[in-house]
């Protein structure tokens, strides 16, 4: 069964990239992460594959269950053939009866968006969970289940996920962006995609352990501010940081104001330019915003729900 639904993800994934080929209208959405306010937008109500910014729900699904369950991330979990021999992207060359910790999977996934790595999360979490709840099944359809309920928990109405890998799930950009927003409040997971490299350990099936060194593919990292998520292809959904602004209360107290913003690009021809455009555009319009003391229209439309 494990084989079965593995090859249906593999299918999934191909397909997925030749209909976003066809398929692909550029859009964007610039949200201030914590009240969530658009600033600018774009065909950002388009539907698309979710591909691998499904990873982004993945990752803090695990990071929740890690929290939750009390596991440690340090835990090691097991490679099983079914992942070793998926064909999926796979930059550590994990095979069966290697095993990786939670934490070093999270690292690859988060920097190189290694499908590999997400399913082997997908596998340990899911069959724990069904452990827990005394049920048998698909512990990668149980995983994705979780990613699904984190969607509806986001109000991400119009997403749907398909695997902790990627493959034909759906959903639009302005639901990337509460993703986003959700991932970057989850604790920890912005010091994982804010890192450039980071040295892995993957204990070989001989019982050698073995150190790799990934690199972050996020080119944007370090520019403009930008602090961390991910790119990919033409696509990118990255956070930009402005420092706190301070501001002396009559009583003496201090009022802080967090400043990061959320950009979700694609399918631009040239993508770190364009998220570069947008970030400086938007860096403006919340500067006003932020100066005519935050109001809202009666509707408040403007913000994501």
């Amino acid at each position: 069964m494990q084989k079965s639904r593995l090859s249906s993800i593999v299918v999934g994934l191909s397909l997925m990239a030749l209909s976003a080929a066809v398929k692909a209208q550029e859009g964007y959405i610039v949200i201030d992460r914590y009240a969530k306010r658009v600033l600018i937008a774009a065909n950002s109500e388009q539907s698309i594959p979710t591909g691998s910014f499904s990873q982004l729900a993945t990752a803090k699904v695990a990071l929740d269950w890690a929290q939750l369950s009390g596991t440690s991330l340090s835990t090691m979990m097991p490679v099983s053939s079914g992942v070793a021999g998926s064909g999926l992207g796979n930059v550590l060359n994990l095979q069966s009866g290697d095993s990786i910790s939670m934490r070093d999977a999270i690292y690859t996934m988060s920097l190189n968006q290694d499908k590999a790595c997400a399913l082997v999360l997908g596998d340990f979490i899911g069959t724990h969970i069904l452990a827990k709840r005394g049920r048998t099944g698909n512990p990668f359809s149980a995983f994705t289940q979780e990613m699904n309920n984190l969607a509806a928990h986001l109000n991400m109405q119009s997403t749907k996920f398909k695997s902790p890998a990627g493959g034909l799930g759906k959903t639009k950009l302005s639901d990337l962006a509460r993703l986003a927003a959700g991932a970057q409040g989850t604790k920890g997971y912005d010091f994982y995609v804010k890192q450039k490299s980071r040295t892995i350990t993957v204990q070989r099936a001989s019982g050698s352990p073995q150190k790799l060194k990934i690199t972050n593919s996020n080119s944007l990292l370090g520019k403009s501010a930008v602090s961390g998520l991910i790119t990919d292809g033409v696509n990118a959904i990255i956070s930009a940081d402005k420092s706190n602004v301070v501001k002396k209360l009559a009583d003496g107290r201090a009022q802080i104001t967090p400043r990061q913003l959320i950009v979700v690009s694609y399918a631009s021809s040239n993508r770190d330019a364009r998220v570069l455009q947008l970030l400086t555009e938007s860096w403006a319009r919340y500067e006003s915003w932020r100066k005519q003391g935050f109001p809202a229209s009666p509707e408040a439309k403007e913000f994501l729900r």
